[in-house]
């Protein structure tokens, strides 16, 4: 498997990269179903099925438009968003709902920066980004 650089992802929005992006990470989190009873001897018995699974995106940068601020401070805080890996030709896509959103700056001298951080809301895919 190659190296890759943090600036070889891209996060889009409907299509169209956001937001002057700087760092970027990906959690994927698979609930259990618990099968454990009294038949288990004491043994944790897990089904292979997942229970529930959440994708989180947490991503910060320059802030340089309103449009992730402005979807954040909406009503509908949910829209279509694609992490993609433009060395690997892979992307992951999904509805997901903007869970929490920041803009903050330095001192004079410095740039605005922003984070949020999104989860995922219905089915995910993984693949080759669409064109």
């Amino acid at each position: 498997m190659s190296k890759l650089a943090s600036r070889q992802f891209i996060l889009s929005r409907n299509g169209a990269p956001i937001a002057g992006v700087r760092t970027k990470s990906i959690a994927a989190a698979n609930e259990n179903i618990d099968f454990t009873d009294d038949d288990s001897d004491g043994n944790q018995t897990l089904s292979s099925l997942v229970g529930r699974r959440e994708v989180t995106i947490s991503v910060g940068g320059v802030y340089n438009d309103d449009d992730l601020m402005g979807l954040a401070l909406s009503e509908n805080i949910q829209d279509e968003f694609t992490l993609t890996d433009t060395v690997n030709n892979e992307a992951i896509t999904g509805n997901f709902n903007i869970t929490n959103y920041t803009r903050e700056g330095g001192g004079s001298e410095s740039e605005l920066e922003f984070s949020a951080e999104l989860a995922s809301s219905g089915v995910i895919s993984q693949g080759t980004p669409s064109q």
